[in-house]
């Protein structure tokens, strides 16, 4: 060991670490000159510079100790001069050095192992991954992965020498997620330059090497299923891969036999008298939308579709398409309010449907003719507040509402939905007889006005203390005062 002038030494330019924490050196040289210099540096001769016939030396192990020692502006500094001039031995040596003293980066460590890898060894051939490991005193496979970051596409190296990927494991994901799918691989590498992205459901879910792999064998999982697509396709006559690379699905045109042109030739015609049933059906269901006050109109009243399969075909067997009055179809209505509830009970009474059930969602499965629908439509504008008009000369309306249609006005004229406030059935029965003697309409006996009033799911009768109760709530009399 001996004293050298700090000026007599220069780093080495082909150190592995390249960057130097000042904060780090300065803690240093206050341990050194509170407790003194503990260990030597290492240097050897530097063959390139001599000054005045004095030797000078190029730093091996211990850059961190000279720095401090030139912060504390030390003439010189405790040396061992080492004989060692097999290159891979030394760099080696600074590689191990750095590693023991104070953690290279993940840039520094993979580009200092690379160099380590090609030097020559003994025998003059390149160390390689064996020789570099066995010279570290680490596994080879530590050794590997970080040989493999200088093999990297370029800006996965980017970030490893910023500092963004510290984890040879993590830069390793994304380099193979990078080399099969650039395009996934890139929204993350954004990500992690702090650049912002458009959402992609493709991407990695997390910048992280499980991120990465998932998304890698997520993509691999795509690609088999498209390739086995395209090999479906392409065996496949009737699709044809176009300019752009897309299949495109061109069926070959197949002589169709005299039974298929003559199913199409009855579709056709089919459809041509069904073409006025259509529009007919159209206008007469807006009538009746617009006399109930319906605002949703597709979806509050409708009828099923008419369609030419309906009468032609191998289902249906060739029928005749029926005259707008005997053409029947399925209706359904949805009503939001017990006046418009009263209404319809009406109206289908009117037309000879008795057994509906009162439902605020409608009638469901009800078959109804055009003749019956035009009937509605009729009977909705003579009744528009779900009774018969009568003269105004009469003191009391004629009694010509059916039972159904009677209850169905005194629910719409005396009673409100109210869950929370119940009625007996007894006292919606004393109401409804005292309706029907001020309207002059004919009443029944109480069970059947309990069987009636109940038919529907508006009631939601319950029974409580021998008494049963209904979700209706009775208005005030009007005429009672």
């Amino acid at each position: 060991m001996t004293q050298i002038p700090l000026d007599h030494i220069r780093p080495d330019p082909d150190q592995p670490r390249k960057h130097f924490d000042s904060v780090e050196i300065e803690e240093l040289a206050a341990t050194i000159n509170e407790l003194g210099q503990a260990q030597p540096i290492l240097v050897r001769m530097d063959p390139q510079a001599q000054v005045n016939g004095e030797p000078h030396y190029l730093l091996v192990a211990g850059e961190r100790r000279w720095r401090a020692h030139q912060l504390l502006k030390r003439d010189t500094i405790a040396a061992i001069v080492t004989e060692e001039t097999d290159p891979a031995k030394l760099y080696a040596l600074q590689i191990v050095e750095n590693l023991q003293r104070s953690n290279l980066t993940t840039a520094e460590t993979a580009n200092g192992i690379t160099a380590l890898v090609t030097l020559p060894g003994p025998n003059g051939k390149p160390l390689g991954v064996n020789g570099a490991a066995k010279r570290l005193g680490k596994s080879p496979t530590w050794v590997s992965r970080h040989h493999k970051v200088a093999r990297m596409a370029e800006p996965i190296r980017q970030l490893v020498a910023n500092g963004a990927i510290t984890d040879v494991d993590t830069a390793d994901a994304l380099n193979a997620l990078h080399t099969e799918f650039p395009s996934l691989a890139n929204n993350a590498i954004k990500q992690l330059r702090g650049e912002s992205v458009r959402y992609d459901w493709q991407a990695p879910h997390s910048l992280t090497r499980e991120g990465f792999r998932e998304c890698l064998r997520r993509g691999r999982e795509r690609a088999q299923r498209e390739e086995q697509e395209n090999k479906r396709k392409a065996a496949d006559p009737d699709y044809q891969l176009t300019a752009t690379g897309d299949w495109e699905y061109k069926p070959k045109q197949t002589p169709k036999s005299k039974t298929e042109q003559d199913t199409e030739r009855a579709k056709r015609k089919a459809n041509e008298a069904l073409r006025p049933l259509r529009e007919r059906m159209d206008v007469t269901l807006q009538k009746i939308r617009q006399l109930l006050g319906i605002d949703q109109c597709y979806s509050g009243l409708g009828t099923g579709q008419l369609f030419s399969t309906d009468f032609v075909g191998l289902a249906s067997g060739d029928k005749p398409v029926p005259a707008w009055d005997n053409l029947t179809r399925d209706f359904s209505v949805s009503v939001n309010s017990t006046e418009q509830l009263a209404r319809m009970v009406g109206a289908l009474a009117h037309v000879g449907v008795t057994n509906a059930s009162w439902r605020m969602d409608g009638y469901k499965e009800l078959q109804l003719s055009g003749a019956q629908l035009d009937a509605i439509a009729e009977w909705l504008k003579a009744h528009p507040t779900g009774r018969i008009v009568t003269s105004d000369e009469l003191a009391q309306p004629a009694p010509c509402m059916t039972l159904e249609e009677a209850i169905g006005t005194f629910i719409a004229e005396r009673c409100e939905l109210s869950p929370a406030g119940s009625t007996r059935i007894a006292d919606a029965y004393d109401a409804f007889l005292d309706w029907c003697q001020s309207t002059g309409n004919r009443a029944c006996d109480q069970p059947e006005f309990s069987r009636q009033i109940q038919a529907g799911d508006v009631t939601k009768k319950r029974r409580e203390d021998a008494h049963y109760f209904i979700g209706l709530a009775l208005q005030s009399n009007p005429c009672a005062a």
